[in-house]
């Protein structure tokens, strides 16, 4: 049989956590331009770089190169009637590199076609 040094609750949780992963991951677009094989993920501050190179090996099947992070902090912001001090959530932004895959971020909104003008008068 199968011998554990914790809780069988514990084990069972460990099993669904690594299907059902509790972070929240989302793709961002990029500010400036980056290689081709590059991605930005906006990612959860507790999240570290393998959690997340896991996570899109199992997930979305993805050979990952490297993963660079950077900490933003989330911004202050005073309310306009009684100058009460709000704070946004911090965030971190991840730079995926991958290994022997191109990626395109799709145009989701595509650019308002401007009205053809009339010229034979």
């Amino acid at each position: 049989g199968l011998v554990y040094n914790f809780p069988l609750k514990m084990a069972v949780r460990r099993a669904v956590q690594e299907l059902l992963p509790t972070f929240k991951v989302a793709m961002v677009r990029p500010s400036k331009p980056l290689p081709s094989n590059q991605v930005v993920f906006r990612i959860e501050p507790r999240m570290n770089k393998l959690e997340l190179k896991n996570y899109l090996q199992r997930i979305y099947g993805c050979d990952v190169g490297k993963i660079n992070t950077q900490n933003i902090l989330g911004k202050t912001k005073r309310t306009r009637k009684q100058g009460v001090m709000h704070k946004r959530p911090d965030y971190k932004l991840a730079y995926v590199t991958l290994r022997n895959q191109e990626f395109e971020f799709p145009e989701v909104f595509h650019k308002a076609e401007e009205p053809a003008s009339d010229e034979s008068n």
